[in-house]
């Protein structure tokens, strides 16, 4: 069997024709706002997970910088295996979907921001609890998916326009954007922590995140929510590490930059929770109420609880203003490199989608397409469809790709040979904690996170709103058309 590059590359004249990172640091700002983006704002201050999240990126960023291929070809050293690129590709795809939504979500609320007070303000006590303002909420996925809030339509196709605008060029565009959009978010962290820090309350927020519940640890979903977080925050298995890796000259350390990537996302995480929490804090002293009954997670967290929170403090606009522009950054890094991931794939794999301008067509081409996808979002229903979508795309289909592409990589291709590419490109080769991590502690960690998930599967709900039996085993259906690829 031959090596991934001797696969991927018949010469040096075509491979010195895939494009590379004009510098250093737009491939390192590209990883990091690919991993640090809205994910760490509303994930992970409501959870808590397992640190040691390194282990699981050198593998994906190794295997891309080695080939220099997307998340399907790739897979052309081990062909059998070739699905496991497809499905990485249809996660990435159905994730972008929803992730956009999201964004223009942070569209509207920037919008929303510029007034002289905040319009949840007033009348918060009539459409906060449900978000009735800018969702129109129905009463279920059945109802009102035929009833468009056209300004949500208007949002979404504005945030389309900016992620084509962006990666028009490739990572030479998005390799540049990413200078202010990876960057911005630290600085308004930095800037609303030190402002939070006065507010009353703030401490009792900051003691309900860092002081743990130590009988929790007992329960096994709180593991299985750790390792779903940990793949979720750090884009294992989305096939982006390696879209990006691949981007990279032959003899980049990879192994610094994995490490130093999820050092940096999981630092980020807890930093944030501090932000958050320390306004979650406050609201309860305004409130009146315990800490436990205003914290709130997923959107709740970024779209109902701190906007509320915002409309409470002095100068309430400015600081609704920044942390929405924040989280719209936030959540453009991450959709890069989701897109970038179906972009490249389809272009390395179909050679006639190669040359000229083809790339800017296939990227307008898929914009359009996911555009069009995601207007059912923009519905009454819309944010139960989004929902479905966050509930099925990214979390149990992660872990059965992350455990096929540790087995492909040690057991088929073989972890000796992988080793030696290793060494090949950055001068030495992996410690034998990393070859336990790859070969036996992962792959068995990853099977009972399955295992359980499969034998504890709940039916989806939003908002204590359950969802029809169809509609829960449609999504069960869609995400199922994943594994026979694999």
């Amino acid at each position: 069997m031959s090596s991934p590059r001797q696969e991927s590359h018949a010469s040096e004249a075509e491979d010195e024709k895939r494009e590379t990172w004009s510098g250093k640091l737009d491939f390192i700002l590209s990883l990091l706002g690919y991993a640090v983006g809205l994910g760490n704002v509303w994930r992970f201050p409501y959870r808590a997970y397992d640190n040691g999240g390194a282990s699981f990126l050198i593998p994906y960023m190794a295997l891309g910088q080695f080939s220099s291929q997307g998340p399907i070809s790739v897979w052309n050293s081990v062909p059998f295996f070739k699905g496991l690129g497809w499905a990485m590709v249809m996660v990435s795809a159905l994730c972008s979907t929803y992730y956009n939504m999201i964004i223009a979500y942070t569209i509207y609320y920037v919008f929303a921001s510029f007034t002289s007070e905040l319009p949840w303000t007033n009348c918060k006590d009539e459409w906060i609890p449900d978000r009735y303002e800018v969702l129109d909420i129905s009463t279920g996925i059945e109802d009102g998916a035929d009833e468009m809030n056209w300004q949500l339509v208007l949002c979404l196709l504005f945030a389309w326009v900016i992620i084509f605008l962006c990666l028009i060029k490739g990572i030479k565009s998005s390799g540049k954007v990413v200078y202010v959009t990876a960057t911005f978010p630290y600085v308004v962290l930095l800037i609303l922590l030190v402002k939070n820090a006065t507010l009353d309350g703030a401490m009792e927020g900051i003691k309900f995140y860092v002081v743990p519940e130590w009988d929790r640890l007992k329960d096994v979903k709180v593991w299985a929510a750790a390792l779903t977080q940990i793949f979720y925050s750090l884009g294992i298995a989305f096939g982006s590490l390696g879209t990006m890796a691949s981007y990279n000259k032959f003899n980049n350390n990879v192994y610094r930059d994995a490490v130093l990537v999820a050092i940096l996302n999981c630092g980020t995480s807890v930093f944030a929770g501090f932000v958050i929490f320390s306004v979650i804090g406050f609201m309860s002293v305004k409130m009146n109420l315990p800490v436990s009954e205003v914290v709130d997670a997923g959107p709740g967290l970024a779209f109902v609880a701190y906007p509320e929170g915002l409309s409470m403090m002095p100068i309430a606009p400015f600081w609704s203003i920044l942390f929405f522009l924040m989280l719209f950054t936030l959540g453009l890094d991450s959709q890069f490199a989701m897109m970038e991931t179906v972009i490249t794939s389809l272009v390395d794999e179909f050679k006639c989608l190669q040359g000229g301008r083809k790339k800017m067509w296939v990227t307008l081409t898929l914009c359009i397409t996911l555009f069009l996808l995601g207007l059912p979002q923009c519905s009454r229903a819309g944010v139960y469809v989004m929902n479905l979508f966050e509930w099925y795309s990214a979390g149990f289909s992660l872990m059965v790709i992350a455990f096929f592409e540790l087995v492909a990589i040690c057991y088929i291709y073989g972890i000796k040979r992988f080793f030696e590419d290793i060494e090949m490109m950055i001068g030495h080769k992996p410690n034998y904690y990393w070859l336990a991590t790859w070969m036996v502690v992962s792959p068995v960690c990853m099977v009972l996170i399955v295992v359980f998930s499969v034998v504890s599967r709940s039916p989806v709900v939003y908002n204590s709103v359950a969802y029809p039996e169809y509609a829960d085993w449609l999504a069960v259906g869609t995400q199922s058309v994943l594994f026979p690829s694999v």
